[in-house]
């Protein structure tokens, strides 16, 4: 069957029906992904956290050129030492900190300088053919030759001859940050590290991806994030021509107030530079709604009980879009009994 719906990186009207925002409900066949014959599990670290700023021009090059067909992910340290908070010697070192403040940047050195880690891990994947992956594999190690200190690292999975490869036969161990489709709650280990049953929420917003935007915003970020006593953990996510920008704030049950104020503080901050947030916790979603209305930018998505503050902010272009969207609903539910008002999109008579 054909493919019925095409995501792409221009601006377009495609990715509304694919998020399902209209709830209807048909059967279809979806375009799938074919198993690729060979997979490289590719892991590029630097050593300096200013190497954030070429660490990200690089890859988004990469993407855009399509040399990496995935979107990486990368880490700081903090998301490191977290991850191995139950190694005996670490969390000797960072315990007397947890659920009372961050963790001082010269514990996290030393850990780093013990355990001889980078400042900044990147993980991406190469998919294809054998000979595709071993070329594409070449021109990242190329494209990041100028990084001093640099470190690139894989591993080259191929199927039998004349099959695909299996996602299963690549290893038994969860992936953090899934690869190779399948599913994992891996990550959820980290809402133990300062209580068990901790909590967490994740201030994302959307920027540009030049190392130089991104780094800047990190820098203020984290020193706003510290001074409020969490710990700045990145787990940030780049695309072709955006980056998700997460900071993952973890919280234990006595810090709620704390977080809560943070996040108020992240989300002005971030509004003055001009960035969108991608998702936020509930309760700042209509914090700063003249601000969102002042440089066009708005939520991607957010609760139930606020999709229409959040949609009556979608005014570019004399509300185009949503103009367009109560079109499409208009024709696929007429007499609006579909979810009416999903994701802030009603009927032009509702």
């Amino acid at each position: 069957m054909k493919k019925i719906i095409e995501i792409n990186e221009e601006y377009a009207c495609n990715g509304v029906p694919a998020c399902d925002r209209y709830s209807v409900v048909t059967q279809i066949g979806v375009h799938i992904t074919p198993a690729p014959k060979a997979y490289i599990k590719c892991e590029i670290s630097v050593p300096k956290e200013e190497d954030l700023v070429p660490l990200t021009g690089i890859l988004s090059d990469l993407l855009r050129r399509r040399i990496i067909a995935n979107s990486p992910g990368f880490a700081n340290i903090v998301a490191q030492v977290l991850a191995n908070s139950r190694d005996p010697d670490i969390a000797a070192k960072i315990t007397p900190y947890l659920g009372k403040c961050s963790i001082p940047t010269e514990i996290l050195d030393d850990i780093r300088a013990h355990k001889d880690w980078a400042y900044w891990t990147a993980l991406i994947s190469l998919y294809g053919t054998l000979e595709v992956v071993q070329a594409q594999l070449q021109s990242v190690k190329r494209a990041f030759e100028k990084v001093p200190g640099v470190k690139v690292s894989s591993q080259l999975f191929s199927g039998p001859p004349g099959e695909s490869l299996k996602a299963t036969v690549i290893s038994e161990a969860p992936e953090v940050l899934p690869q190779t489709g399948r599913p994992t709650l891996a990550s959820l280990a980290f809402l133990n590290v300062k209580e068990p049953g901790g909590g967490h929420v994740a201030f994302a917003p959307i920027i540009p991806p030049s190392g130089r935007e991104l780094y800047e915003w990190y820098l203020e970020a984290k020193q706003t994030t510290t001074e409020a006593g969490f710990n700045f953990l990145a787990d940030f996510h780049l695309f072709a021509r955006y980056v998700i920008a997460i900071n993952l704030v973890m919280f234990t049950g006595s810090e709620q107030k704390e977080m809560n104020t943070l996040l108020r503080r992240l989300t002005d901050q971030t509004t003055k530079r001009g960035f969108s947030e991608y998702r936020t916790h509930v309760s700042v979603k209509t914090m700063c709604p003249e601000k969102a209305n002042d440089v066009h930018f708005s939520e991607y998505r957010t609760h139930v009980s606020f999709v229409d503050n959040v949609a009556s902010h979608h005014s570019f272009n004399n509300s185009a879009q949503r103009k367009l969207m109560m079109s499409l609903k208009d024709m696929l539910d007429p007499k609006g009994i579909l979810s009416p008002g999903k994701s802030g999109i009603w009927n032009s008579e509702g």
